[in-house]
């Protein structure tokens, strides 16, 4: 069971881990996305058998690209040690004579890189403090528009404070706020539904499973029929949902002016449309 912790935040904990015992699952978690949040004080990541950090340059820490793997099971540690380094053991001190207990694969990021990425990690904890402080004047600015309401987390407090998620009433209002925002010049937000990276809706690589060569689900089938998957609830939310970037360099001025902009357009797409 794959878990992905989206827009910097945290899913109910509580509430997944009962699946995963009653039907004894693994659980590993992509928190790409969530770096520096956490659920009831376990990070993002350390709930399952194993998870996993982006670095690239979206993120709340940068390494330019690359990420983190973190676990808390040393066999776990050590297979994924050997397989995103061409299977070796890094026992000894002959790489040309170390052993190969599994194959692997040329996954390391390079040491350049994660020297950035320790020194970036290192400034998390002042930008999430920084990024919550803008985040809750957003929010308070923008729940003086009616209309507008804003995602909920598993764990308010372990929020990382990177991105501001609000819900518009249904996906054609979610539409036209962001033809607002494009017409006004607001930037710096994903509407994730017409995304191209992130929502299944502009998957056609995938649906199609358009490959370099064969991948196993394609020797051996499908678990699904992926052109005709239906995901009516997810497609509702995730039609509704805007969700901004949230920035620790921004000044007060920047902040005000956002949040005027993002009120003037969603007042006008919120306006009653004629037939």
């Amino acid at each position: 069971m794959c878990l992905v912790h989206m827009c910097g935040g945290n899913a109910n904990m509580d509430e997944i881990m009962a699946v995963v015992k009653e039907h004894n699952l693994k659980l590993v978690e992509d928190a790409g996305q969530a770096f520096a949040a956490s659920y009831k004080g376990t990070a993002t990541g350390l709930f399952g058998s194993a998870g996993a950090y982006s670095f690239d340059f979206f993120k709340i820490a940068t390494a330019g690209e690359g990420g983190i793997f973190v676990t808390n099971d040393e066999n776990t540690y050590k297979l994924a040690d050997s397989y995103c380094d061409h299977g070796h053991d890094h026992i000894g001190n002959n790489r040309g004579m170390e052993n190969h207990p599994i194959i692997g694969f040329n996954y390391r990021i390079s040491e350049l890189h994660a020297a950035v990425g320790a020194a970036q990690t290192r400034k998390v904890p002042a930008i999430r403090t920084a990024n919550l402080k803008h985040k809750a004047f957003l929010q308070k600015e923008l729940s003086k528009v009616q209309g507008i309401s804003f995602s909920k987390l598993g764990d308010d407090n372990g929020d990382s404070g990177t991105f501001l998620n609000i819900l518009m009433p249904d996906t054609e209002t979610a539409k036209r706020t962001v033809d607002e925002f494009n017409k006004a010049g607001v930037g710096g937000f994903n509407y994730w539904f017409t995304n191209m990276y992130h929502f299944i809706n502009q998957w056609e690589h995938i649906k199609g499973l358009k490959t370099a060569s064969k991948l196993p689900i394609q020797v051996l089938g499908a678990p699904q029929d992926y052109n005709n998957l239906q995901l009516p609830k997810t497609q509702a939310v995730v039609g509704r949902l805007i969700s901004f970037g949230i920035r620790c360099t921004w000044t007060e001025e920047e902040l005000k002016n956002l949040a005027s902009k993002i009120s003037e357009c969603a007042t006008k797409a919120l306006k009653p449309v004629n037939a």
